[in-house]
């Protein structure tokens, strides 16, 4: 290969544009056969733009490729931020490239997972037993841990069901203490105080009223803002209570009156 000189060169370009060609900006190197060569082939002219033809030879980087691909308009993909990972482009959903969530949220998922599992058992049981009109028939603890299900799903009405059907079975202070909430919220008055009684009973036996106000005085309290202590009060004495436990019913509204808590004037 030989390289014409500034001559060639001027003469070549003069021929060039002759010919209508433009030659600005455009390097011409000439390729002769060598003489020692054989003398097959003609004379080759190699013309290379510098700059356009030279970067059309080189292959483009796989990255820069992508990138310029995410930020082409047409595609309508926006180019990823800084250090976030370019995610392949499949024709489908896959879980290699899925993004895994934190642990503390992943066992919270599968937590409701299995509570949801559960109910939808149970839910599907009680159909089942009550088309075919048999009883559905569970111990009372089983009773009591799917009330609190149905509690932490927000299925209020199936467990108080469920907490009812416990207390059939066996006393459970715990859903006592759950069916006396349900009551106050319900503003139930008569169910309300039958439960508050038996728990007062319980806690004053295994002596688990050591802080003040305790969790019956805040539900008693609730229906003293709406009822008044005043009518809690007759109606506790119309229950018939023994004397011991109707003090203890007492005490409950007295220390209302003493630090006026809402309702102990009506």
């Amino acid at each position: 290969i030989k390289v014409s000189t500034e001559s060639d060169r001027e003469k070549e370009h003069e021929e060039l544009r002759k010919q209508g060609v433009d030659v600005n900006g455009t390097e011409t190197i000439s390729e002769h056969p060598s003489a020692e060569g054989s003398d097959a082939g003609d004379e080759h002219v190699q013309e290379i733009t510098v700059g356009s033809q030279a970067g059309q030879a080189l292959e483009k980087p796989v990255a820069a490729a992508a990138n310029e691909e995410s930020e082409d308009p047409s595609g309508g993909r926006s180019s990823p931020r800084p250090g976030e990972k370019q995610m392949p482009q499949g024709d489908g959903f896959s879980f290699s490239n899925k993004r895994l969530c934190e642990r503390w949220l992943d066992n919270l998922f599968m937590v409701l997972y299995e509570d949801l599992r559960i109910w939808t058992i149970f839910r599907a049981e009680v159909a089942h037993y009550k088309t075919q009109h048999v009883a559905y028939r569970k111990t009372g603890t089983e009773w009591e841990i799917l009330g609190e299900l149905g509690l932490r799903l927000h299925h209020k009405e199936e467990a108080k069901e469920a907490f009812l059907r416990c207390l059939e079975q066996k006393f459970s202070a715990k859903a006592w203490m759950k069916l006396l909430e349900m009551f106050a919220d319900e503003n139930d008055l008569q169910r309300s105080l039958n439960a508050a009684i038996r728990l007062t009973a319980y806690q004053h036996r295994w002596y688990q009223e050591s802080s003040y106000p305790t969790a019956i005085a805040h539900h008693l309290y609730k229906l003293g803002r709406i009822h008044g202590h005043a009518k809690i009060s007759y109606t506790i004495l119309s229950m018939g209570l023994p004397e011991g436990l109707l003090n203890m019913m007492q005490g409950y509204l007295n220390y209302g009156k003493t630090f006026k808590i809402e309702g102990f004037d009506y």
